[in-house]
Formats: C-alpha cells, structure tokens, sequence
C-alpha cells in the first residue's frame, strides 16, 4: 500500500530502510533461533485533528528487539499479550557536547499501556506511562512480533565447528613457528663455558654439535585434522541449502517442485509471514486494511537449488527437451552464472571462440 511504502526508505525512524531491518531482523534469527520487533507510533503531545497529527510529524514506525534483551513475552496464539524488554537509552542529564552517557531502560508492553522504568544510579524508577489507543481504540494485544526460526539456533554446529577450527588453526600456526626453529643438539661438553656459539663453535676434544629438526609428523596430522573440520564446515554450511521433503504445506507450495525445499526456503516462508504480520500492525496505525501482496518464497526458490537441478537443466538441453536460450535464462535466475551479459552476446562470444581455436 502507497500509505506504508510512504516509509519504505525510513522504516525505523532513524533512516533505516525496510530491508535493513528486516535483515537486521533475520540475522538475529538465524544467530539465536528467534527475534523481535517492536511497531510503536512517535506522537509525543495531543493533537485534536489528523491535520494536526500529521502537522505533529507523527508516525508509525517499527525496530528490532535482540533476543537477548527480552526479559518476558507472552502469547495468545500468534498475539503477543506482553512483551517486556530492557535497552540503554540516553542519558540527557549527564551528556553534553563532548561526552555521551547512557543508563538502562527497561519497557512494559501491554494492551493499551506501556510503562518505561530507568535507572539512573542505584534502583528502577518509573519514567513513563502511557496508554495506546490504535483508531481511537484500545488495542487487545501488544504492537509487537515474533520471528521464531527454530527451537535452537539453526547455525550452532557451524558456529561450533567454527571455534574449534580457529583452535586448531592456532595450534597448527604455533607448531609451525616451533617446526621452523631447530634445536642445537651439543654432547660431550662437561662445562657449558667452554661453548662458545657466535658464528663459530669451538668445542673440547670428543664434543660434538648438531641441529635437531622436526620430522614433520604432527604438522601432517594437524593439517589433515584442519581438512576434516573445514569439509564439515562445508557440509554444516551447505545444510541450510540442501532439499528436502519437510517444509511446505499444500496451501504454502505454488507447485509441486516446492514441496521439497530447503532449511533457507523454510525461514524465508516463516520470514514472508513475520513481514506481513509487521506491515499488518504498521498499516493499522495508518488505518490501513488491506497492506498488499508480496512473496519471498519465489525468490528463495530460484536461488537454493543444488547443483542436480542445474545437471537437469543442462541434460534437458542435450535432449532437445528446452531450448539453449530458456536454459540460459534458467541458470541466470539460479545465480548459477552472471546476468552481465545476454543469450545473444554469449552467443557471439562462443562462436568468436571457435573462429580463433579457443574452444
């Protein structure tokens, strides 16, 4: 609707778009499993007219609320019947023009009420109350959404197998440094003063001098245990990509291919829903029914396949089932190749390439 994309560019009211947030948003998610966001309006006075709320520069606008700031959240359903979160805000009685402080802030959502406690020193104190009407009603869930992913934090053994690479890339690193500096082996000297090692070495009769190197055995095995933990890297990253049959529901899948989907594809679906579900709450302080239309899912699906649909693409071809054209485009909308250039300029390309023996 023309109403929110009004706000498009500055959804949050401090210049941050709608896609950044939502980005914002999904990260979170995809980091600890879930996120928030928080739709609030900005008017500050009372204002008697519409005129005069919008003379006010009064409006909608919505923020991220990190999982780790939620305090408590309740539902009904899918409403959130409170949410209660703590954040630093300013302090504007310590701060001046060359220093900034801050103190914490904790806020009560309910239904047509929230309260704001700070604490400035050494106890909460209660900084604010105000009541939410929404159309000149009072609201009967809390302006507040959550993007839940999954129970625990879809990238935690990536995360995990992560740390432990880095500890042992440290340790290989270190075995290295060792490895490179060979011990000087000296035997048959009674008294270490009669060694002198400056260029030269002058020792008594029967000593003798030699250099002990590594034989390299553990830094083979170190480096092969790096492999291992950089190929399950590979395979935890590309878990998210993989398809199978788990996600979409008859009514969530426009055709029979998006029955098998990927982990991304799913989020991407629970995505599309938080996004409506936070223009939904945005339209109603604009007194907005119907928000429009918009599917994320279409986009997933051209981006997630693995390599065997495109193995399919190209067999299609040498069939003579789709025609060269249709498949390049296929592989573009896949991300599989660039879209820098057209069917007709590669066209061009290959046959110079032939002309000059290049392929």
């Amino acid at each position: 609707h023309k109403s929110i994309t009004h706000y498009r560019e500055d959804f949050d009211g401090a210049g941050s778009s709608i896609d950044d947030v939502m980005e914002s948003v999904f990260f979170e998610a995809l980091a600890y499993g879930k996120s928030y966001a928080v739709i609030d309006y900005s008017s500050t006075q009372t204002v008697e007219t519409a005129a005069e709320e919008k003379e006010s520069g009064a409006r909608p606008y919505a923020f991220k609320v990190s999982a780790d700031q939620v305090m408590d959240v309740r539902f009904d359903r899918e409403n959130v019947t409170l949410f209660k979160y703590q954040h630093n805000v300013i302090d504007e009685d310590n701060t001046n023009d060359f220093e900034v402080n801050y103190i914490p802030e904790i806020v009560l959502m309910t239904p047509g009420k929230t309260r704001k406690w700070q604490k400035p020193k050494n106890e909460w104190v209660l900084v604010s109350e105000s009541e939410i009407k929404v159309g000149g009603k009072t609201p009967k869930y809390v302006y507040a959404a959550e993007l839940g992913l999954a129970k625990d934090p879809p990238l935690q053994n990536l995360a995990e197998l992560n740390i432990k690479h880095w500890q042992s890339q440290s340790s290989q690193d270190h075995i290295l440094d060792t490895a490179r500096t060979p011990i000087l082996k000296i035997t048959g000297v009674g008294d270490s003063s009669d060694v002198i090692v400056s260029g030269a070495m002058f020792l008594p009769a029967n000593a003798d001098a030699n250099y002990i190197e590594h034989t390299g055995a553990a830094i083979e095995s170190g480096q092969k245990s790096l492999d291992k933990l950089e190929e399950q890297m590979e395979i935890a990253g590309a878990k998210l990509l993989s398809r199978t049959k788990m996600a979409f529901t008859d009514q969530q899948a426009k055709d029979e291919a998006l029955k098998e989907v990927s982990e991304l594809m799913l989020y991407g679906g629970m995505l599309n829903k938080f996004i409506k579900r936070v223009l939904g709450m945005f339209g109603e302080w604009l007194k907005v029914d119907d928000i429009g239309e918009f599917d994320l899912t279409q986009n997933l699906a051209n981006t997630v396949d693995s390599s065997t649909p495109t193995q399919e693409v190209l067999l299609a071809v040498t069939q003579g089932i789709i025609s060269m054209k249709t498949a390049y485009g296929t592989l573009v909308s896949r991300n599989v190749i660039p879209d820098t250039t057209t069917f007709e300029e590669e066209q061009e390309q290959i046959a110079i390439e032939k002309e000059i023996g290049l392929s």
